[in-house]
């Protein structure tokens, strides 16, 4: 979801500008927000235009690639399973869901694809390597909506989440009777789920 940069949009000043609908202008700014903040080809653009196609199916992803080519999310997974394995309180089976913030997805494709996204994990034990490190094992997988939050007024982008919000029900007048118009869909993001290795010296993590 784009959350960068403020966006300033020109509707134009034409004689007729006050006949363009408010569907004609949502998407303009939609596409300009595609111009100016997704990089082309990449997952955010991809899961961007999924959500104006209004198919509103599923969308899936490698939940170890979401942490692997995140170095924030990778650091905070590590510093919050020690704290765990430091305190004895780590166990066969043990459970838990990281809330991973914005903040924490540092590649800017991801950010822009996937927003804030909770991990669940599920601790299946250690091994002993050969140079005596331990690995410890975890299944790790997460789900969670792609949408966009037109009320939240923290949001410097938030004309552009109100816009993106209004073309799940398009406001359209006359003039667009020769276009179609699908109304853009919510739709679930899934992690795949798959096994993650965090390796630590046996001493002192």
């Amino acid at each position: 979801m784009v959350k960068g940069a403020r966006t300033v949009v020109d509707y134009g000043s034409g004689p007729f500008s006050f006949m363009k609908s408010d569907w004609r202008k949502d998407r303009e700014m939609a596409e300009l927000a595609r111009l100016v903040a997704l990089p082309s080809g990449g997952r955010a653009e991809e899961y961007f235009d999924h959500y104006l196609s209004g198919a509103g199916t599923p969308k899936t992803f490698s939940a170890v690639q979401f942490i692997e080519q995140n170095d924030g999310v990778s650091r905070r997974f590590s510093r919050e399973i020690l704290q765990f394995f430091n305190a004895n309180n780590l166990r066969n089976g043990q459970t838990g869901v990281i809330g991973f913030g914005q903040q924490d997805v540092t590649t800017y494709d991801w950010k822009m694809a996937t927003g804030s996204f909770p991990i669940k994990w599920t601790y299946l034990g250690a091994r002993t390597l050969s140079d005596g490190d331990l690995e410890l094992v975890f299944s790790v997988e997460g789900s969670n909506e792609y949408k966009w939050y037109p009320d939240d007024a923290k949001r410097e982008t938030q004309l552009l989440h109100q816009a993106m919000d209004r073309l799940r029900q398009p406001r359209t007048n006359a003039l667009d009777f020769l276009q179609y118009k699908t109304p853009a869909r919510n739709f679930w993001m899934y992690a795949t789920r798959g096994e993650y290795t965090l390796r630590i010296n046996a001493g002192k993590p």
